[in-house]
């Protein structure tokens, strides 16, 4: 038995080897082979394909498709309909409307099995699943797109850039909206809205003021609790002359529920709650997963903050509104989004004053190179920018799960550390710098953007015991 799997694997090995192409960025990202499911004489097969021969047509859009076997039968026994099927329909539609949209299954089951029963409902491509190499660039692509809740969809052109990294929701509730483009919470807020009264208002009713959306629902205690304080607050700040207006998102079960609860809103405005399509696409652009929520928009509608809540309840009177938050923070002072995201922490605690100031000009003048870097969804976003600056409980910490000895007093030996922290993949990156020295700016952009065409050597975080 051992010797026939064995034979398999090798044969498997050269067929596919026997698929390479000349590279593409399809082949960059996706590698040589793609499954396919396809109708046989008497049974269904799974074909080997090369990814440079199908993918990359141009006018193309290819939807990554990360779900998995456990995932869709979780959903039906909630009472869901699953997505697979929903899928196969938009992809038909697209046919029949001379639309090309290809679909790559990369699948969450940890058993092959599993996952070639759940292929085998399909009607497109899927990456490798049964064997190793296959498997890895499943869970470095799962690690690439931030992929934390299933199903998950990634459209890409046909250069293989990102048009839309959360499309999911946006297929289904606009199922013949092709090639689905990313839009900005801006463009998604709309022009129609209801008043206090039920009255039908229209984007003026914003007058041009920067602008909260606040995701909450009757039936959650936490928001039944922050939502009289918002308010209270909403009022005072009018009060004193600021140009701010709030805009409800309900996620109430009804609309007699969403209408009690909006009731208590004094001075807001709301999406009417039978635009369920508005809602859902807010919702996933602004990657909301708890409630409640408050995202601030400035006038212009960059998105200034997504910690509104916490920034209301710790200054109620807007002393420092519109909380737009810092390109660089401290990690004594906040790790806001570090679960969520990669982040750069730059370990400096050991450094003389003057050199901490040189250090934090040198990250500074980095930020600036990088923002001003075009980013035509080829690459991940930018991470997250954090100093330690001082020992702290939070630096002393992050420091031993990327094993690295807390400063000691023989500080003359000791340069400064640059780290990249990913803690949804378990992960850090790392560079030293020699005692005596300082990072270059140069030198900050060339260790970001090494991280994101994932060149770096990853490691392993430190569990902590």
């Amino acid at each position: 038995t051992l010797g026939i799997k064995y034979t398999r694997n090798v044969l498997r090995r050269r067929r596919r080897e026997g698929l390479q192409r000349p590279p593409t960025p399809f082949t960059d990202l996706l590698g040589h082979v793609l499954l396919k499911r396809e109708r046989g004489k008497h049974a269904a097969e799974t074909r080997e394909l090369a990814t440079g021969d199908v993918l990359g047509k141009p006018g193309s859009v290819t939807a990554l498709y990360f779900s998995g076997r456990g995932v869709e039968e979780m959903l039906q026994t909630r009472g869901y309909q699953p997505f697979t099927p929903r899928l196969e329909r938009i992809v038909e539609g697209c046919r029949e409307r001379g639309q090309e949209l290809n679909v790559v299954y990369l699948s969450a089951d940890a058993d092959s099995s599993d996952a070639e029963k759940h292929f085998s409902d399909m009607s497109w491509y899927a990456l490798p699943f049964d064997d190793a190499p296959g498997q890895a660039r499943i869970h470095r692509l799962f690690r690439k797109f931030r992929v934390s809740t299933l199903p998950h969809v990634v459209l890409l052109d046909s250069n293989a850039r990102v048009l839309n990294s959360h499309a999911y929701a946006s297929m289904i509730v606009r199922p013949t909206a092709f090639p689905w483009k990313k839009q900005t919470p801006a463009e998604l807020l709309g022009d129609a809205f209801v008043a206090g009264e039920g009255q039908k208002v229209g984007k003026d009713a914003l007058d041009n003021n920067v602008v909260g959306i606040y995701f909450s629902a009757s039936w959650c205690p936490p928001c039944q609790a922050f939502t009289p304080k918002l308010v209270e607050a909403l009022k005072g700040w009018k009060e004193q002359g600021k140009d701010v207006s709030v805009v409800f998102v309900s996620n109430d079960r009804d609309e007699k529920a969403f209408e009690e609860y909006f009731k208590k809103m004094e001075g807001f405005v709301a999406i009417p709650f039978a635009d369920t399509t508005r809602r859902a696409l807010l919702q996933e652009a602004l990657n909301v997963r708890s409630l409640p929520t408050l995202v601030w928009l400035s006038k212009e509608g960059e998105v200034l903050t997504r910690r509104g809540v916490p920034h209301v309840l710790e200054d109620p009177e807007g002393r420092n509104f519109p909380w737009k938050d810092k390109d660089v923070n401290d990690v004594s002072d906040s790790v806001e989004g570090i679960a969520d995201e990669p982040a750069l922490i730059l370990f400096m605690e050991h450094l003389d004053e003057k050199a901490k100031e040189e250090q934090e000009k040198a990250l500074e003048e980095a930020m600036q190179a990088l923002q001003s870097q075009k980013n035509d969804g080829g690459v991940p976003p930018l991470p997250r920018l954090f100093t330690a600056k001082s020992l702290s409980p939070r630096s002393i910490a992050l420091r031993r799960i990327c094993r690295q000895d807390a400063p000691d007093a023989d500080k003359e030996k000791k340069g400064p550390i640059l780290t990249i922290v990913d803690l949804l993949d378990q992960s850090y990156f790392t560079a030293l710098q020699e005692p005596g020295r300082i990072f270059s700016a140069d030198e900050i952009v060339a260790f970001i953007n090494k991280f994101r065409r994932e060149e770096l050597e990853r490691n392993s975080l430190a569990v902590p015991e």
